[in-house]
């Protein structure tokens, strides 16, 4: 058996880093494993819907996230690697109405760093209606 660790084996453990340092408001692993051009991909359809680019407005997206669902109950679920592309199947409970809501967010990385995200929401029917806050 090698001690080697597969680039998929990497990458899924960075992503895996970053939601830990989500929960934990740990800046400096996110400035650590987030890209400086990181690319943010949100459904337009959700009060925050639109795409981030870069550190700053990646911090800006986690704050207003905050506001319809409550950060402090992520949780990650299981996650798929394949090469550079990661796959976070998530929950979070909605500030609303207190259901627990799954998504999908996929992350693509580049030079050991998180470069792009992309999220699936599953049912987005607690956010429909709410009003854009970007």
């Amino acid at each position: 058996m090698t001690a080697t660790v597969s680039l998929t084996e990497k990458n899924r453990a960075i992503v895996e880093s970053f939601y830990t340092a989500v929960l934990a408001g740990d800046q400096a692993t996110l400035d650590a494993v987030v890209a400086d051009d990181v690319v943010v991909d949100e459904p337009e359809y959700l009060p925050f819907g639109k795409v981030y680019r870069g550190k700053a407005e990646l911090g800006g997206l986690i704050g207003q996230i905050g506001q319809f669902l409550e950060l402090a109950t992520l949780k990650v679920h299981y996650t798929v690697a394949d090469g550079d592309r990661v796959i976070a199947c998530l929950g979070l409970v909605d500030v609303t109405t207190g259901e627990m809501v799954h998504l999908l967010e996929q992350s693509t990385l580049r030079d050991g760093q998180i470069a792009e995200i992309t999220l699936f929401y599953n049912d987005p029917q607690s956010m429909l209606g709410k009003p854009k806050i970007v």
